[in-house]
C-alpha cells in the first residue's frame, strides 16, 4: 500500500467518524435540543426535525455548542436590507 493510499484511508475513515458522531447527535438534537436552541421551533411536529437532520450532521459541532452554551433564539442578522425595511428595530423593541 502506497503513502497516498493510506493518506486517502485515513481521510475516509476520519469523515466516516465525524458523520457517525453527528448521525447519534442529530437523534439528540432532533428530539430535544432543536427546541431548546430554537423557540420557533416548539411544536412542529415530526417533519421539521426530519428535515433538517441532514443539516444538523453536517453542523453538529456548531449546534452542540449553541446547544450546550443555552442560547434561546438564533441571532438576529444585522444587515443593511433589515436597517432600510426597519425590521430590525422592531424586533429589538420585544
Amino acid at each position: 500500500m502506497t503513502w497516498y493510499e493510506e493518506g486517502i484511508r485515513v481521510v475516509l475513515g476520519s469523515l466516516g467518524l465525524y458523520a457517525a458522531v453527528g448521525a447519534v447527535f442529530a437523534i439528540a438534537f432532533c428530539l430535544q435540543g432543536v427546541q431548546r436552541v430554537d423557540s420557533q421551533a416548539v411544536g412542529t411536529g415530526w417533519g421539521f426535525p426530519l428535515l433538517i437532520a441532514p443539516g444538523v450532521v453536517v453542523f453538529w459541532p456548531l449546534l452542540l455548542r449553541r446547544w450546550m452554551g443555552g442560547a434561546s433564539d438564533p441571532p438576529l442578522a444585522a444587515n443593511p436590507h433589515r436597517g432600510v425595511s426597519g425590521i430590525q428595530d422592531r424586533e429589538m423593541q420585544r
